[in-house]
């Protein structure tokens, strides 16, 4: 018998990768990955690969078309949050009408839909945030993907909402790094890296999120999950610990206001997640910072490794 096929968007990111990772280990769907670049950034086999610009509705209607999946976990969309700032018109289409037309395609198709969100969703003022808080964003890129929420909220097929929060970890080629990677790169070139000290999160591994996302696709689960890590710190904090993992110089970090930073587009102060329903109905038990971190260089070194043999 054949195996449902599942349609993953984003293919090519952090999350991406790691999901076809983890999919490919389930064995139980026939995976076809897509992404913007025309090829894939990361070892393919076993994995149909198709070019999908989210920008373009109608190629989303083909893609669904052709594929006819019985899944979709909808990872893909722009999440450059100042680039959103300063484009709006392409972040609603990357994430509000790309949204809207896979949620179409699903219910064309009948297909289940997983949507990856974030904690941007909310301002930042009294964060870590509960499943059951209400959303208020304060940039493009939160006002995006809430109204891309609110879309597969009504969308005619069972599915899954899951928020996560500051996703770091390793891949192929990746087009954008994360702010982990961004902070060993530049402390192992002996660069200083200004974070913000009054800014909170609670990071997430990305290898936690990807199996909670894989436990959802087993168990089909509908509603809203928030899946992040379960400490609550500042960036500083989070920084400081990456640099210790790595023993790597963390007086090259220097802490400044979230104000300091001047990013075009605002972020929330206060914001992180607290985890509610997936303990309990995902047996989700996230990794500590530190646990997730020694993990984290492991496979850092192996790239390393590898790229130095290759």
């Amino acid at each position: 018998m054949s195996k449902p096929k599942l349609l993953l968007t984003g293919a090519n990111g952090l999350i991406g990768q790691r999901l076809v990772r983890h999919l490919l280990d389930s064995k139980r769907f026939a995976v076809v990955a897509t992404g913007r670049q025309q090829e894939a950034r990361f070892p393919d086999e076993g994995v149909e690969y198709r070019y999908l610009d989210l920008a373009h509705t109608s190629d989303v209607k083909a893609t669904f078309d052709a594929v006819r999946p019985a899944l979709v976990i909808h990872a893909g969309g722009m999440s450059e949050v100042d680039a959103c700032e300063s484009d709006p018109e392409l972040c609603e289409a990357m994430n509000v009408e790309a949204t809207r037309a896979i949620a179409r395609g699903a219910e064309d198709h009948g297909s289940r839909l997983i949507y990856i969100s974030t904690d941007f969703v909310f301002d930042g003022e009294n964060g870590p945030y509960r499943e059951d808080a209400k959303p208020n964003p304060i940039n493009e890129y939160g006002r995006s993907k809430l109204a891309a929420e609110q879309i597969v909220d009504e969308a005619g097929v069972p599915h899954t909402i899951v928020r996560t929060v500051l996703v770091y970890g390793t891949g192929h080629d990746l087009a954008r790094s994360n702010f982990a990677m961004r902070v060993v790169e530049t402390l192992r070139n002996g660069g200083e890296m200004r974070v913000a000290r009054d800014a909170w999160r609670t990071p997430t591994w990305v290898d936690d999120l990807a199996r909670a996302v894989i436990k959802i696709t087993e168990r089909g689960p509908i509603g809203l999950f928030h899946v992040a890590g379960k400490e609550n710190v500042t960036i500083e904090e989070f920084a400081r610990r990456i640099a210790r993992a790595f023993n790597l110089d963390e007086s090259l970090l220097r802490p400044v206001s979230l104000d300091d930073l001047e990013h075009k587009a605002p972020r929330p102060r206060r914001a992180g997640l607290l985890i509610g329903r997936a303990p309990e109905e995902l047996d989700y038990e996230p990794h500590s910072i530190d646990d997730a971190l020694r993990l984290f260089r492991r496979e850092v070194e192996a790239q390393k490794a590898e790229a130095s043999h290759g």
